[in-house]
C-alpha cells in the first residue's frame, strides 16, 4: 500500500480531542504520537466514542476521500459545500427538517447541538417537514448551521462544561436575559431544548 493511497482518519467520538505541544497526563489519554518534524499530537477521549483508523482513499467528486468516509455528504464549511443541492436533496426527502440536519448522508458535521443553534437562528421549527419548506428557507437553515459551526470553531468547539454553551439543562427555567422558557422535546431521537 502506497502512503499517497492512504489516510488517516480520526474519529472524536462526543468528546474527543486533538491536542499539539506536551502529551497531557490525563486517564483520558487514548493516543499519543510524535510525528517526524517532532511535533507531539495526542488524541484525548473521555468517553471512548472515538478512534484512529489507517483507510484507503478513493476519489468521489474529483476529490480523495478515505473509503469510511466516501459515503459522507459534505459538511456547511467545505469549499465544495453546495447548498442549492442539499436544499434539493431536502427536498426530495418526506421527513422532518432537524432529522434531515443530523443525517450526515444529507450534511455533515451537524450534530444535535449544531442543528438546535442553526433552527433557532433560521426560525425554524425542526419538526417541520422539509419539503414543505420553501427553498429559500431550506438555505437559511444551511447557512446558519455554517454560521453556528464558525461561531464554535472560534469558541474553541462545543462543550458542555464550557461556557459557550450556556443553556442550563433544566426544563421550565428562564433563559436570562430573555424571558422565553426553556422547555426539553424530543425529535430525532434526540432530546432538544
Amino acid at each position: 500500500m502506497d502512503d499517497a493511497d492512504t489516510a488517516l482518519v480520526v474519529h472524536l467520538g462526543m468528546s474527543g480531542q486533538m491536542l499539539l505541544g506536551a502529551i497531557p497526563n490525563t486517564a483520558h489519554l487514548r493516543i499519543a504520537a510524535v510525528l517526524d518534524d517532532g511535533t507531539r499530537l495526542s488524541f484525548v477521549d473521555q468517553r471512548t466514542f472515538g478512534g484512529w483508523l489507517l483507510a484507503d482513499l478513493v476519489t468521489v467528486d474529483g476529490s480523495a476521500v478515505p473509503v469510511p468516509v466516501a459515503h459522507l455528504a459534505r459538511d456547511p464549511l467545505d469549499p465544495k459545500f453546495d447548498a442549492d443541492a442539499v436544499v434539493n436533496v431536502m427536498r426530495r426527502k418526506h421527513s422532518e427538517l432537524k432529522r434531515q440536519l443530523l443525517d450526515q448522508t444529507v450534511v455533515s458535521g451537524i450534530g444535535n447541538i449544531y442543528a438546535d443553534e442553526a433552527l433557532w437562528r433560521a426560525k425554524v421549527h425542526g419538526s417541520r417537514l422539509a419539503a414543505a419548506l420553501p427553498r429559500r428557507q431550506l438555505a437559511v437553515v444551511l447557512q446558519a448551521a455554517a454560521d453556528v459551526m464558525r461561531d464554535a470553531l472560534a469558541h474553541g468547539g462545543t462543550s458542555f462544561d464550557s461556557l459557550y454553551v450556556n443553556v442550563n439543562g433544566e426544563s421550565g427555567t428562564s433563559t436570562a436575559p430573555s424571558t422565553l422558557t426553556v422547555a426539553r422535546t424530543s425529535r430525532a431521537g434526540a432530546a432538544a431544548r
